[in-house]
């Protein structure tokens, strides 16, 4: 098989092969638009596979990859360790894969803080809520400060044999005529000079605001909120080695340890404040907060007036039908990072992807290679459409503004977490991506719904009550059923929407 085992006598002949099958097209090619001609630049590189992005999942795949013998080259712009908001928390699902890929050195040495459950704040309420033991084992989760973590992956891939990494920018993907892609057009950070790197395989990483999606597919993010992120400063916070969720009015608010004397404090900004009002809204939402996050959010508010903003983006996984290129991580798939959910899959995606090239004899034979990615994007639902799912879910219920029944479902969730021991655990195993089987997520979801009924319903069912209950169960089929249609996934998936509809002609007889 292609990468695995393979000798450096092996890897010149797939170079070989790869530079043979592009001699015809490589001196002047079409754009990936397939407009007019233009000189080709001078190849500069070769390999089995090109990663188009260095950030977390670019550098997971380069340095696995090459730990398996294939010829990879990474394109990255800047090398220099990231500084951003997101990516902070890596759930317990997500950690079991990383050191599953052999990576866990990434998050030693970082100063990254253990995980172990959640607080959640529900106005003058909040309850603990730990993940559930797995084999006698407290499953535990990690936060970190993001560029940390990213060095520590670019440092394996880096190390990793037959791994090239270069800072440049991708100016188009090339292709053949027959649209297959070939590999990249790429131009220098060092020099500005331009290259094209032959690859039989180029997977697009370059995560939410991709150059590279854009090639492939006419899909685009929509934007679900914003986040605006504070790094709070020797707060004592109110669950050690937890994360934090606040159910504030109109939006939640996270905070969770990244080292040792910082937390990182994340609020959501519904996409109607402007955003020349956004400080003024922080400062109005920390009146929710417990009071010793509340002192650090305003300290770290006087500390650094200038705010750091980081869109959130839904995009939903629509298959990429090209030969010889793929999309994965925030490229190809986002969900609200409420439930922190985005590494993990990324992850995930990308040990999934692994295993399926390690089953293709040669890369060179793109319609074997074609025919395990198509066998992909089904496969990743097992761990990838509960994620989303759920992420989306909780959003559209916490952050609960157009709808006066959701709400309801608001009370009834809090109540959830504290019922029973079977009620949290299963909703801590879902958060924690321990449990991705897409029925338990719904089974909970409704379950929710029905504790939102009986307890609008109890212990008078008046009419007015009823109807109530009613609005309720179908404000939260609203929520859920679009998301499931999207990932097609369960059996509610198949009834039609036009279901949905009985709502309003019931509310017209109950007038």
């Amino acid at each position: 098989m292609a990468g695995r085992g393979s000798t450096s006598e092996a890897a010149r002949e797939r170079t070989a092969r790869l530079l043979a099958q592009m001699a015809p097209v490589a001196a002047a090619t079409a754009g990936s638009s397939g407009r007019r001609k233009t000189a080709a630049p001078p190849v500069t590189h070769t390999a089995d596979v090109c990663i188009v992005g260095a950030g977390v999942l670019g550098a997971a795949l380069a340095a696995v990859l090459g730990r398996k013998g294939y010829t990879v080259v990474v394109l990255e712009r800047d090398w220099s360790e990231p500084n951003r908001i997101v990516g902070e928390l890596l759930q317990p699902g997500g950690l079991r894969v990383l050191r599953e890929l052999g990576l866990g050195e990434a998050v030693e040495g970082i100063d990254g803080q253990a995980i172990e459950g959640y607080g959640v704040f529900y106005g003058e309420e909040a309850v603990r809520l730990p993940y559930p033991p797995e084999a006698g084992e407290a499953p535990m989760g990690i936060a970190f400060h993001h560029g940390r973590f990213v060095m520590g992956l670019r440092k394996a891939a880096r190390e990793a044999p037959g791994v090239t990494a270069l800072a440049a920018t991708v100016n188009r993907m090339w292709e053949d005529e027959e649209g297959t892609v070939l590999g990249v057009d790429y131009t220098s950070k060092d020099d500005g000079s331009k290259g094209r790197i032959n690859a039989w395989l180029t997977i697009a990483c370059d995560g939410f605001a991709s150059r590279a999606r854009k090639l492939l597919t006419k899909t685009k993010p929509a934007k679900t909120s914003t986040f605006l992120a504070l790094e709070l400063e020797d707060v004592e916070l109110p669950f050690p080695n937890s994360g934090h969720v606040i159910l504030a009015d109109p939006s939640p608010i996270l905070c969770y340890p990244i080292g040792s004397r910082e937390a990182r404090m994340l609020i959501d900004i519904p996409n109607s404040v402007p955003g020349k009002e956004y400080g003024e809204y922080v400062r109005a939402m920390t009146e929710q907060m417990p009071p010793a996050l509340r002192a650090g959010a305003l300290a770290a508010l006087e500390k650094s007036p200038k705010l750091r903003t980081m869109p959130n983006s839904y995009l939903p996984a629509v298959p990429e039908r090209k030969l010889g290129a793929i999309a994965l991580g925030d490229s190809f798939n986002m969900r609200h990072p409420l439930t922190g959910a985005g590494m993990t899959v990324a992850l995930a995606d990308g040990k999934l992807l692994v295993e399926l090239l390690g089953e293709v004899d040669d890369l060179s034979d793109r319609k074997a290679t074609a025919k395990k990615l198509k066998s992909f994007y089904t496969l990743r639902k097992e761990h990838a459409s509960t994620a989303n799912v759920l992420a989306n879910a909780l959003y559209a219920v916490f952050a609960a503004r157009d709808n006066e029944y959701l709400p309801f479902m608001q009370d009834a969730c809090f109540e959830y977490f504290k019922l029973n021991r079977i009620t949290r655990d299963g909703t801590m195993s879902l958060l924690g991506l321990l449990d991705t089987r897409p029925y338990v997520l719904v089974s909970h979801f409704f379950a929710v719904a029905a504790y939102a009924i009986v307890k609008t319903v109890l212990p008078l069912p008046y009419p007015t009550r009823i109807a109530q209950a009613f609005h309720i169960l179908m404000s939260a089929t609203r929520v859920i059923k679009p998301l499931l249609d999207n990932e097609n996934v369960t059996a509610l998936a198949l009834l039609p929407n036009s279901l949905l509809g009985i709502e309003a002609s019931i509310s017209d007889f109950m007038k």
